[in-house]
């Protein structure tokens, strides 16, 4: 690749993980453009995992040493993510693209219907649920937002965020949780197309970069974004994507 590509990957990461880690859907911003560049979708996919991975383990760290999730939690979410990430990708490769869309769609439809309810939770210490054990509900939710990123990935977070901020997490905490588990699922996703040979490192290494950068600046601007604006954003964001899938299908038709 000569360096003009390069620069663009690395700026592209930038502001697709900058987005996507402050309300999700930076997928939807990082593979149509890299469509547009001419990579193939399968590697597109694959190299938008391996940046997931990188990105996401960069703010572990936040996790751990900030004592914003439970121990239990922690376990289960990359556990049940790395599973629910390599059982979604192994079903990519024999789903076909029509019925893939229309998951999408319903995906997409259910977490705006999550947001826009209101949450009956009344609001409790922020250090009291994030060391809460998962419920069942909670878990297999998870475990479902971790196949849909093993399977497609844009959107997972931003279903994510919704998920747990329904729950009764901080908009801050949910964004943790979301990113740890996104992380976990295209982790196993991975694997699955590293084995296939869809994932190219010329393209994968600036984009990662650029992923990291765009990563550690949203995480600086998170305590700052007040909840009332970050769920008018997430049901903005989820709109978009239903509108963007919804031409998709129709085009296909």
């Amino acid at each position: 690749m000569a360096w003009p590509e390069i620069i663009a990957f690395i700026l592209l990461g930038m502001f697709g993980n900058f987005i996507g880690t402050l309300a999700g859907g930076g997928g939807l911003i990082t593979l149509p453009a890299m469509l547009l560049l001419g990579v193939p979708v399968h590697v597109g996919i694959g190299v938008n995992k391996f940046s997931g991975i990188i990105a996401g383990s960069s703010n572990i760290w936040r996790l751990v040493l900030g004592h914003r999730i439970a121990l239990s939690n922690f376990i289960f979410i990359v556990a049940g993510g790395i599973l629910s990430g390599a059982a979604g990708a192994a079903i990519t490769t024999n789903l076909p693209a029509a019925l893939l869309d229309y998951l999408v769609m319903v995906l997409l439809v259910f977490a705006l219907t999550v947001s826009v309810i209101p949450t009956r939770r009344p609001p409790a210490d922020a250090e009291e649920i994030t060391q809460e054990r998962f419920s069942r509900g909670m878990k297999a939710m998870s475990c479902g937002v971790g196949a849909y990123n093993g399977i497609f990935g844009p959107g997972a977070a931003t279903l994510a965020i919704m998920i747990f901020m329904r729950r009764g997490f901080s908009y801050v905490d949910a964004v943790h949780h979301a990113r740890l588990l996104v992380m976990s699922s295209s982790a196993g996703a991975f694997v699955l197309f590293l084995q296939h040979g869809f994932i190219n490192w010329a393209y994968a290494i600036p984009l990662t970069i650029g992923s990291c950068i765009g990563a550690q600046l949203a995480f600086i601007v998170l305590p700052h974004i007040s909840q009332k604006a970050a769920k008018i954003g997430l049901i903005i964001i989820c709109s978009l994507l239903i509108i963007q899938t919804a031409i998709g299908l129709i085009n296909n038709q």
